[in-house]
């Protein structure tokens, strides 16, 4: 379903959680994006992938503006996601376990449901076309950058 956002942002979010994943992938692994309806017909983009999960509390530190979960990070990449998922009024839901990867979820209101003023530069742009400007698939990282 389409969504009002400005696909420049939305693949910004995208990259950075793709970043964050690969990080969490240091022996290699899966990565996967997808889009979906939820069952109140919003739009739902998540990036999932087979790191090395967290636990409820390194959730929490990661979630929280200018902190990181990794050790000298500086909490960037997740404080610009938040960012985005708030200019166009979605929400963000982290999933994860230690060992078991992590699930990113983020849900954006129905078309009819969002604001014109959502964001200045909003346009009509349906998940799909910022997924395909990533990738056409799931993804292998083998822990090495590639």
């Amino acid at each position: 379903a389409p969504i009002r956002a400005d696909a420049d942002l939305i693949q910004q979010m995208l990259v950075n959680l793709v970043m964050n994943a690969m990080q969490a992938m240091p022996e290699g692994g899966s990565l996967t994006l997808r889009a979906r309806l939820d069952p109140r017909g919003r739009t739902v983009i998540q990036v999932e992938d087979t790191g090395v999960g967290m636990s409820t509390e390194r959730i929490h530190v990661a979630m929280r503006p200018g902190q990181s979960s990794k050790p000298g990070g500086m909490g960037l990449g997740l404080m610009v996601v938040r960012s985005i998922v708030s200019q166009h009024q979605a929400r963000i839901r982290m999933t994860s376990a230690p060992g078991h990867g992590s699930l990113v979820s983020i849900t954006f209101p129905r078309l009819e449901d969002a604001p014109e003023e959502a964001h200045d530069d909003a346009r009509i742009a349906t998940p799909e076309q910022a997924l395909d400007e990533l990738a056409t698939g799931p993804l292998t990282h083998d822990g090495e950058g590639n």
